[in-house]
């Protein structure tokens, strides 16, 4: 029994008090694993610490260690503590939530090394309040301290195994909260949206989740394979004076402050700066096939669209018009991008149907400059092919997806990558003010985050968003914009 109206009990683990906030209450800082300290860094994550009396979780923990992002100058600067206790969700559910409500899990993006669950761009008041639905954030590892791999030496996928050690967290404590453990959904971007895919295509994930909502996956990364881990990996630890061969590899990292740490990642960064121009557009830390995968990188998109299919979960997944967009702030290499350096870096990145694509996206954007025309096929090739072809892969396996767009163009970015977040969650006031929404009219803002609102939630409640799901030859996208409607794709 509790003894205030603010307290949850967890079973197993202790007392949480949160904080009102008009219609709904916040828990925030609630550990789902032990702190990855000492020992425990770089090792899979260990089941929370039972604590004792009622622990505080009216203000937020720190979020992952990580270094400024390279989106910033669109997105604006991330303003939180930074330590590696970092394990932690962010519970946000209706005052009166006494029924068993949907729940929507959120994974953030930030190519696997930046970004947390608990920042106010991802708050989940909206949709709690409006919705009657409850919304967890999730803060998991980032950068090496969470997807840095060394075959035979680290483990790799850690910051993965993060979340999936919270998935089954909610299953197990969520109905404290007003939560019903079998109607959850799971809803992330970017690289966040990447491993919901892995969720679905690996085993030990069945039961934790009962729809997937898949904002931008970048599924044309794929995996990462040993021997391409190992070359990025020896890169991360050359900037430390580490060879990946020495012994007690884990336990000189384990010694190492995390500003070191952060400081290499930088400086790796910068040496695998190369590959990215040569049309390599992998991120420096990302999920590798190694374990929880047994499969190779091929297999990824077919894995989790059979696995849906068989599970019974209903994907919603999409794109925005122009993704690629969101990287052009404050870089010159696209504005100063000419017909021959388009063909180079448009071959090295889509391969020989280069010229047909380079065609296509003339057509669909008349007198565009070299630098936007890349952009597009970036934009294609790495979020919007691999989204539709999941969508198809789940159709033709007898289940259920649905796909969109959103089109909604800001003033100074399009549509680009992250714009349409704001919008599905309700968050839009705490983007205003970033570069990518300035100058946005308010009005049209809202009307628009309350449609996209209002269908996420009925997805996560019942399945159905509104609109027509894929089938087998037949290809309806919802595209999002001041008069949204339904196109064949």
């Amino acid at each position: 029994m509790t003894t205030n109206h603010l307290d949850r009990r967890l079973d197993g683990l202790g007392t949480v008090r949160g904080v009102a906030l008009g219609q709904i209450l916040a828990f925030r800082g609630v550990p789902y694993a032990a702190p990855p300290l000492g020992p425990l860094r770089f090792t899979p994550p260990h089941p929370p610490i039972p604590w004792h009396g009622v622990r505080d979780a009216a203000t937020d923990w720190p979020i992952a260690p990580q270094n400024p992002s390279r989106v910033d100058a669109a997105m604006g600067p991330i303003m939180a503590a930074q330590d590696e206790d970092c394990l932690t969700v962010t519970v946000w559910t209706p005052a009166d939530a006494i029924t068993k409500a949907p729940v929507m899990v959120w994974l953030h993006g930030g190519a696997f090394i930046t970004g947390a669950g608990s920042l106010p761009w991802y708050d989940g008041s909206s949709l709690a309040a409006r919705h009657g639905v409850v919304v967890v954030g999730v803060n998991y590892r980032l950068g090496a301290l969470g997807f840095l791999a060394v075959p035979g030496q680290l483990p790799g996928n850690l910051g993965l195994l993060d979340q999936i050690a919270a998935l089954r967290w909610v299953r197990d404590h969520i109905a404290a909260f007003g939560g019903d453990p079998e109607c959850v959904t799971v809803i992330g971007q970017s690289g966040g949206a990447h491993n919901i895919a892995s969720m679905l295509a690996v085993d030990g994930t069945e039961g934790l989740f009962r729809r997937a909502i898949l904002h931008s996956p970048p599924l044309s990364i794929g995996l990462m394979n040993a021997a391409e881990a190992s070359r990025r990996g020896g890169v991360f630890l050359k900037q430390l004076g580490l060879d990946p061969a020495q012994p007690h590899l884990i336990d000189a990292l384990r010694a190492r402050p995390v500003k070191d740490l952060l400081e290499a990642q930088v400086t790796a960064m910068i040496a695998l700066a190369a590959a990215a121009e040569k049309g390599d557009l992998r991120p420096p830390f990302q999920p590798t096939e190694a374990a929880p995968h047994d499969f190779p990188s091929a297999a990824l998109v077919a894995r989790a669209a059979a696995n849906a299919a068989t599970r019974g979960i209903e994907i919603l997944i999409g794109w925005t018009h122009d993704e690629a967009n969101l990287y052009t702030a404050g870089n010159p290499v696209f504005a100063a991008m000419g017909e021959s350096d388009l063909a180079a870096a448009a071959t090295a990145m889509a391969g020989a149907n280069v010229a047909a694509m380079i065609e296509a996206a003339r057509g669909a954007r008349p007198g565009a400059t070299p630098g936007q025309i890349f952009l597009d096929l970036m934009t294609e090739s790495t979020f919007a092919a691999g989204s539709r072809a999941m969508a198809r892969a789940v159709a033709r396996a007898k289940g259920h997806a649905y796909l969109y767009r959103f089109d909604w163009r800001s003033p100074k970015f399009g549509a680009c990558h992250c714009l349409d977040i704001p919008f599905a969650l309700g968050t839009w006031r705490a983007w205003m003010s970033a570069p990518m929404m300035e100058g946005a009219d308010e009005t049209a803002v809202e009307t628009l985050s309350a449609d996209m609102m209002r269908r996420w939630t009925a997805f996560a409640a019942i399945g159905d968003p509104g609109f027509p799901a894929v089938r087998d030859g037949m290809m309806p996208i919802m595209v999002f914009d001041n008069d949204s409607g339904v196109i064949s794709g």
